[in-house]
């Protein structure tokens, strides 16, 4: 098939993806070219979910989890991608910036669900996680972090703390490694 046919064939499936996905979720915004690979994604958006363009879910084998509750909002910058068993807890605030890439089952919450101590109350603050920022397979991140701009979050880090600007952070709890090379116009591909 000629590169112009299957250039054509791409775009109007990514056109067609992000008609059915906002009759899916009449609740949520999503810009153009949504691609989906595999299992379509699990969305229930009581409160406000917004996603830029080029928003791609690669779920070949397991779909991803977007919950986001009343009052609540999740935003999704441009060309973010989601991969295989992502789960996205929403109950005040989550925001992704543009270009990051999220790994296999990655958690993202904004609350703990529940009580840890009798009579406290549950858990919820704001996650912020800027542009261009990779989160590595099976990382968790809490509520109240921020993860800076360009900055590498290794598999299976449980993210408890704010994260700066071009950093590597590991372990649990997450704790930054090194800093990260990047110039001012560097996107991840």
């Amino acid at each position: 098939m000629p590169k112009k046919a299957r250039t054509f064939i791409w775009k109007a499936r990514r056109r067609l993806m992000a008609a059915i996905m906002r009759a899916a979720n009449p609740a949520a915004t999503f810009g153009d070219g949504v691609l989906v690979e595999g299992f379509r994604p699990r969305i229930c958006a009581l409160g406000e979910f917004r996603a830029g363009r080029g928003l791609y879910f690669r779920a070949p084998t397991r779909a991803a989890e977007i919950n986001v509750g009343e009052r609540a909002s999740l935003t999704i910058g441009d060309s973010v991608l989601l991969n295989d068993g992502v789960h996205i807890e929403a109950r005040l605030r989550v925001d992704i910036g543009s270009h990051c890439k999220i790994a296999h089952n990655v958690a993202i919450m904004d609350t703990n669900f529940h009580q840890v101590d009798e009579g406290e109350e549950i858990h919820c603050a704001e996650v912020v996680i800027e542009d261009n920022v990779w989160i590595g397979r099976g990382a968790i991140v809490l509520p109240g972090v921020t993860i800076g701009r360009n900055s590498v979050i290794a598999a299976g880090a449980v993210v408890t703390r704010d994260i700066p600007p071009n950093s590597l952070a590991t372990g649990n709890p997450a704790t930054v490694k090194r800093p990260v090379s990047a110039s001012a116009s560097f996107v991840r591909k």
